[in-house]
């Protein structure tokens, strides 16, 4: 009988410390999901040239890889030739690295709105940088280098092609 009990009790104790384990498990994986999806940030440079004031939003949220949108605004007066704002939007691939960085990946569009009869097209932009945000914190950092391209028109009607290769920093809040 001793021997029955034994058994039982090992038995018990191994199924336990699974149970332990797969809970732990469980919890660590659950603790590199993002708390906030939602954040705003100011831009210094990057792609809307000198900054600008962000919003973004997770929409997908998985312990590894997660996906956001992000829209942004920015005033600019152009030389004394014309002023306007800046609109950009971009999808951002956040792969994790580490407990709290992240490479970000995205890719976007940025367009002018003049008061004026300027000329200024839609540009694509491709960023790639570094992102530091703790899961369940309220601060953002990123760090990233864009490539805008730029698909203008000379006076002629001709096509010209401008790469900018630009930097930019933001920071933000998440709620």
């Amino acid at each position: 009988m001793k021997k029955i009990a034994t058994i039982f009790l090992i038995i018990i104790s191994a199924s336990s410390l699974q149970a332990k384990q797969d809970s732990l498990k469980i919890s660590t994986e659950q603790s590199y999901k993002f708390k906030y999806k939602n954040i705003v940030s100011v831009d210094l440079l990057g792609q809307c040239f000198l900054y600008s004031f962000n919003y973004e939003r997770i929409l997908l949220n998985k312990n590894n890889i997660k996906l956001s949108a992000e829209t942004g605004l920015s005033y600019i007066p152009i030389f004394n030739y014309s002023e306007g704002i800046i609109n950009k939007f971009s999808l951002n691939g956040i792969l994790r690295l580490s407990d709290a960085d992240y490479l970000e990946i995205g890719v976007g569009s940025t367009s002018f709105i003049s008061s004026k009869d300027f000329e200024f097209p839609i540009s694509s932009n491709f960023k790639l940088g570094a992102r530091f945000q703790e899961p369940n914190n309220h601060i953002v950092f990123k760090t990233y280098f864009c490539q805008i391209i730029n698909i203008s028109k000379y006076g002629n009607g001709e096509a010209y092609y401008q790469f900018i290769p630009w930097l930019g920093a933001t920071l933000g809040y998440t709620f």
